[in-house]
């Protein structure tokens, strides 16, 4: 998988590949990075790929990133 991000990259193919990327108020989600499908190019991710979802798909998306949020509010970074 690493090598195939690496190749879209390195040959900027503008390839669509799922990532982990910070959401930016994706399906109304914030703060938490979730793996979602993006455009990969030589500068990275040039854009996110958002299909349309269902009600309910939308609701467990945002379930997990609830889940996600709660466990990094958790952690204790001071240490």
């Amino acid at each position: 998988v690493i090598t195939r991000i690496v190749r879209a990259i390195l040959d900027n193919e503008s390839n669509v590949l799922p990532v982990s990327v910070n959401t930016k108020n994706s399906y109304g989600i914030s703060n938490v990075c979730l793996s979602l499908p993006c455009a990969i190019g030589i500068n990275g991710v040039k854009g996110h790929i958002l299909p349309d979802i269902s009600e309910s798909e939308q609701q467990q998306l945002q379930n997990s990133a609830a889940v996600l949020q709660e466990q990094i509010q958790k952690l204790d970074i001071s240490k």
